[in-house]
Order: structure tokens, then sequence, then C-alpha cells
């Protein structure tokens, strides 16, 4: 192999001592090539091929050697040694849900990684990102503070603080590469005062769901989160699969805290979601066909303008006040339920809140809205005129009688839709249904 250097290599293929003698010496030939050619990095790796070649084998070795020596072929390049653990590198290990693969009991699989995602690359990579988690410090922390934009609210500002201590205490435990968190306890900054809670009137979501400016599904999305009290994220991810509209069940096994529920849908929103199913192309998702899922909030207020809806503090920014967002359809569904008399169970078995704290925030409002007398929501069915108009002419049909076979209307033809009352059956639509279900109290 090398001067003074012999090396052994087992031939377990071989049957007696000549073709020992004769494979040992093809291999010392290849290895003479190498040494002479200065190609002495490939020596070892060829003697350990060649003592388990076959002749195919041994005649492609021939060829590698040739080539080896003629220059055409290069021994790679050793990796890189990897540098020491990143900050960024390990963040990016918890929100892409590594550590929760490697630490099941212990590391939760975030629900909201993308926007996590978000923040940490805007407010805190540029920052502290190639700093070794082992060297980080609190003036690192704070560095990242100082550096926020100014007119980035108060709880966006503590979200951020929030981040680096959660990085930081899994890195404690359960990965134990720190032996403790370099942010003391103070160091989160103080929750920012609670701004009023705004929420849709009846009477702005029968506008909302009315405008033929806002798109179909739009429309139905809003009307469902206000009428059954799911988070947007939670919606948005739900499969036909989830929904059982023959009985009118929804079922939610993943969310935001683990705890898998399912509850019986108002009439009104059952009727649409058959009817939605109808008119979707095939889809896993029921609400598959929302523009810039990522802007949902922008997208509903300039969809209430659109629909005529201006109340002042639906769109008032101030430090009492923040504009609606998509979330604030949840809080429609909560101050509505709350103030027509619904029991705060029958709230949380929809909201999925685990404490009276969270619903109790919603009262004041609720009650605001009970001595008003605004009402309730309009059944989703009713509220959207183009499933208003499909319950209509599925009525009128079965109002015909179920024996007689009637020219299709207009609704159909234009729709493709049938309507007769036997297909409506099989589609789970009730013909004999009021085309407006009184709001249970």
């Amino acid at each position: 192999m090398a001067p003074g250097v012999r090396r052994n290599e087992a031939l377990p293929w071989c049957v007696d001592a000549e073709t020992a003698d004769q494979r040992a010496k093809a291999i010392q030939a290849l290895v003479n090539r190498l040494r002479v050619a200065g190609a002495v990095d490939f020596v070892e790796k060829l003697a350990e091929s060649a003592a388990l070649a076959d002749e195919a084998k041994m005649a492609e070795l021939g060829r590698a050697v040739e080539g080896i020596v003629a220059g055409v072929i290069v021994k790679k390049a050793e990796p890189p040694k990897a540098g020491p653990l990143t900050f960024r590198k390990f963040a990016e290990d918890w929100t892409s849900g590594e550590l929760a693969r490697r630490y099941p009991d212990h590391v939760s699989r975030k629900r909201t990684s993308d926007d996590d995602e978000g923040r940490l690359e805007k407010h805190v990579y540029p920052v502290v990102g190639e700093v070794p988690l082992d060297a980080f410090t609190i003036d690192h922390a704070a560095e990242v503070l100082r550096r926020l934009p100014g007119e980035l609210s108060a709880s966006s500002r503590r979200h951020v603080a929030q981040l680096m201590i959660r990085v930081l205490g899994i890195a404690v435990y359960p990965c134990r590469l720190l032996k403790s968190s370099p942010l003391p306890r103070g160091f989160l900054p103080k929750s920012p005062r609670a701004k009023a809670l705004p929420y849709l009137y009846p009477a702005e979501d029968a506008k909302l769901l009315a405008s033929s400016s806002v798109p179909l599904a739009h429309r139905v999305f809003y009307g469902f989160l206000a009428r059954e009290g799911m988070r947007s994220d939670e919606a948005q991810r739900l499969t036909w699969a989830d929904v059982d509209l023959e009985r009118g069940v929804i079922r939610l096994d993943t969310n935001k805290t683990d705890d898998a529920r399912a509850w019986k849908m108002s009439p009104g929103v059952v009727d649409a979601l058959s009817a939605w199913r109808d008119m979707r192309a095939s889809s896993d998702l029921v609400f598959e066909g929302l523009v810039d899922r990522t802007h949902l909030a922008d997208k509903l207020r300039e969809h209430l303008r659109a629909a005529g809806v201006d109340r002042p503090e639906l769109f008032e920014d101030s430090d009492a006040r923040q504009p609606i967002r998509i979330h604030d359809l949840r809080a429609t569904f909560i101050t509505l339920a709350l103030a027509n008399g619904r029991s705060e169970t029958w709230v949380a078995d929809r909201t999925g809140h685990r404490s009276s704290q969270m619903i109790n925030r919603y009262r004041r409002a609720a009650r605001t809205a009970l001595e008003t007398e605004l009402g309730d929501l309009a059944p989703l069915d009713a509220a959207i005129p183009e499933f208003a108009a499909v319950k209509a002419a599925a009525f009128a049909a079965a109002s015909a009688g179920e024996g007689g076979m009637s020219e299709p209307s207009s609704l159909e033809k234009c729709t493709g839709r049938d309507l007769n009352p036997h297909a409506l059956r099989r589609r789970n639509l009730n013909p004999l249904r009021l085309p407006i279900s009184p709001p249970v109290r």
C-alpha cells in the first residue's frame, strides 16, 4: 500500500489459493499504478472494493484507475465542518416542527408557525440570527427590542419577546443545550391595555352577506365564522370529511389547543354548506377559493366598505380601538350568542375556550347588544341570496307535488342544478323546510 505498509483483505469468494494469488497480483498492479501517479488517496478504497469485486467490477475498477491517473477523476473535497449552532438554525428547527418530532412529549407542533416564522424573519434574525446559541445574552435580546419599528403595537412587541423566550426555553429543556436561559423573569414586556373588541351587528352581517360586490367564497366563509365561532385558521383547514351534513355535525380534531371538539351546527349553516358543496368543483377543503389567505383582515374591511357597512368604530385604529379583523367574526359569534341567552358552556363547545376568563371579555358588549335589541344573525342559507334562491325554488318544487315533474326553472337553467325534491334529498337538502328558519333563543 505504501513503503513498509502491507494490508490483508479477505477474498471470501475464492475457492483455491491460485485464484486468490491471481486476484492479489491484479490488485497490486492497480495499487502500483495509483502510487506511481501520486494518487495515494484512492489506494485504500480501491483495495477494499477490488477484494470483493467480480470480473465485471474489476474491469470497471481498472477503467477508474486509468481515469484517476489521467486526471479525469478527482477525489471529492471533504465537506466543511459545521460551525456553531446559531440562534436562527435552532429557531428554524422549532418552527419547522423538527424539535416537535424529536421531543414529542415536551415540544408541541406549532399551529401558528407561519406567523412566527414571519416575525422571526422580519425582526429577530437580522439582529441575532447568526449569534451562536450558547453565546446568546440578554443584551442580544434587548437589541432586538430596541430595533423594533416605533409604529409596532405593544402586543406585537410582546409577541417578539415571547418568541425569543420560548426558543431559549426549549434550548434549556428538553434539548439541554443551555444550562439556563439568559433572559430573566421580568424581560417580557407588560401586556398592553386591552382594546375594545369590535363585532358586527346583525344588520351589518346581512348587508355583507347579501352584497354581490363580495365574492361568494368570502361571504360563505365570513358567515360561517360568525355563526359557528371557529378560528379562521381552523376553518381554512376544514375538509368535507370533517363535516357531517346529514346529521349537521362538525368535527374539529386538529386545532390550536389540541383539544378535539365536535358540535351540532345551526340548521341554516348546514343547508348553506350543502348548497355550497353542490356548487363547488371537487375539492377536499370546504373553503377552497379564498383569495389572499394571508391578508384576510384587510380583505374583510375592504368587503365591508364595498357592502356599504361604514360604522366608524369598525375601522378606527387608536389607543382604545383596533380595526375589525377576521378574528372579530369569532367575537361576533360570542357576543351575540351571550346576548341571545346562550350559555358559556354552549359557546365554549364551539370556540374551544378553556377558561371563563376569555369568554367574560365579551359579556359587557353582549349586555349592550341585549339592551339595544340587536337581535341575532339571520340563518346563513337565508342571508346569502344565491342560497336563498335555491331554497325557495326547492320549496316551490316540493309544494307542486312530488309526483309531477315541472319544467326547469330559470334558476335551474342558469346554475345547471337539479332542484327536483328527490334529488335534493339525495344531497341532504330538505325541500320542506321553510325558506327562513326562526332564530333559536
